[in-house]
């Protein structure tokens, strides 16, 4: 049986839309290049990128990974030639998907956005999938449409614009704690791609033309018409998963305008069908050395109301603590660091937690006390996962971190971000197995007291008194408690 062909679908405009763009499409495209060298896919798989209306055509960017040049076919649809043709929108989802789904010769179709990353698992799998899909071994129609779902990569983490390879790592060890889309039940929302064979595309003829622009609707249409010519299955039973990199809300632009219609009957000029482009390969690459130039990366100030809402909320009594803390985020500029923490109080990780916007925190402590594994530890992971910057939390319980671990397990970013070692007296061998140009070592250590410092020390003050007050409290309680049964 002759080997089946996929065609993605990606498309964009070079405007820099909602900042770092041209970070996330490298993102995506360089994640493509490794799935598809990884599974030694180069001939079954065909990218068609559409360039949409670029002031700056793509072409004559340094974005596309070397490896797979020969894979892309670029559509660049000008200013120009779309002015001439009478299409003044500035971005077109719905066209520019169509576009490139008239002009693919593929067995299948795959439609996705320039930040959704395809991974190595998922197009190794994906195939499995197609060639089950083909031999009738999975027994489903082929008339469906199928839709893969996505998770978000939250904010933090793309807004730090890590190398590609730190975030397949990252992706690797944590896409469980992943959040993913919300769907509307029965029809086609919340995805991440869509997948169907060449002639399902065309019997539905791609998403709806008129009256639409942007996302919103478009998605749920296409789906309603696929419920009227076969069916709709959710991949999502066969494990297949996208991971979209998420933005921050306020950087987003609603560009939904469109009127929530179902379209009437067929149109034989659908997907641009008059405009005649010849595909070409990009002659242009991108060089590594270069991916500073792509980057924005301009990390945001901790404001002092931040600061002190940490404070309250952790309850940490710590001021040598919380000032060694402030000064590393002050002077470390990175919005994402790996920290390593050696410590017996959940506060201090609490307050770590909530200043370092998102970092991956690992945490070393022992079991003999009681209090660890007490009512504080319950809650205070239960309050830190149900947390919308979903840190993500590493216990090492009785682990001596300089004989038992090696940094090529423990350490999870090497190249985009620092790692930051807490209140840790490291000897030689440690300092030669760990030593790294982004990793830094922190000790608690006192600082010449400001107006700001002594804001820090009052509350830190505070919640000692507080603490203090508590644990009477509860001794008090359960002396009564004791005293009360015995009589």
């Amino acid at each position: 049986m002759k080997k089946k062909s996929l065609t993605i679908v990606l498309f964009g405009r070079n405007d820099n839309y909602n900042g770092n763009y041209k970070y996330r499409l490298f993102t995506c495209l360089k994640f493509l290049e490794k799935s598809i060298t990884k599974n030694k896919l180069s001939k079954r798989v065909n990218i068609n990128f559409i360039d949409w209306n670029s002031p700056k055509p793509f072409a004559k960017e340094e974005i596309f990974p070397k490896k797979i040049l020969k894979n892309i076919n670029l559509f660049t649809l000008s200013p120009k030639t779309l002015k001439k043709l009478g299409f003044t929108e500035r971005f077109n989802i719905q066209l520019c998907c169509n576009f490139g789904v008239k002009r693919s010769s593929d067995d299948y179709i795959l439609y996705t956005n320039t930040d959704i990353l395809i991974t190595e698992y998922f197009l190794k799998n994906l195939f499995n999938f197609m060639d089950d899909y083909e031999n009738h071994s999975l027994n489903l129609d082929k008339n469906s449409l199928l839709i893969i779902p996505r998770k978000f990569i939250p904010p933090f983490v793309t807004e730090s614009e890590l190398s590609h390879e730190d975030l397949d790592k990252y992706i690797y060890y944590s896409s469980r704690f992943f959040k993913e889309a919300g769907k509307i039940s029965g029809v086609c929302s919340g995805l991440g791609g869509i997948l169907g064979q060449n002639k399902v595309w065309h019997t539905l003829q791609g998403f709806k033309e008129n009256e639409m622009r942007g996302h919103g609707w478009n998605d749920v249409e296409l789906g309603i018409m696929a419920l009227k010519n076969g069916k709709l299955i959710d991949l999502d039973f066969y494990g297949l998963y996208l991971f979209d990199l998420q933005q921050s809300q306020i950087l987003k632009k609603n560009i939904n305008t469109n009127k929530y219609k179902l379209r009437q009957g067929k149109t034989s000029d659908w997907g641009i069908s008059n405009l005649n482009i010849k595909p070409q390969k990009p002659s242009i690459s991108f060089n590594e050395k270069n991916l500073n130039k792509i980057r924005n990366n301009l990390p945001e100030k901790l404001k002092f109301l931040e600061i002190l809402k940490a404070l309250v909320i952790s309850s940490v009594t710590s001021y040598k603590y919380v000032s060694m803390i402030l000064e590393l985020l002050f002077i470390k500029k990175g919005r994402i660091k790996n920290f390593f923490i050696r410590t017996e109080d959940f506060r201090e990780i609490d307050f770590l937690h909530h200043v370092s916007r998102g970092s991956l925190i690992h945490y070393f402590m022992s079991s003999k006390d009681s209090y660890t594994f007490g009512k504080d530890y319950l809650r205070f992971h239960y309050r830190n996962l149900k947390n919308l910057r979903h840190n993500i939390f590493k216990p090492y319980i009785d682990v001596s971190l300089n004989k038992k671990l090696y940094h090529n397990d423990l350490i999870l970013f090497q190249n985009s971000i620092p790692n930051i070692f807490i209140n840790i007296k490291p000897d030689k061998k440690f300092i030669n197995n760990f030593y790294r140009k982004n990793i830094f070592y922190y000790r608690t250590k006192n600082l010449k007291l400001s107006f700001f410092n002594f804001l820090i020390f009052a509350v830190c003050f505070l919640n000692q008194i507080n603490a203090l007050i508590q644990s009477c409290y509860y001794k008090l309680k359960n002396f009564l408690k004791i005293f009360i049964i015995k009589n």
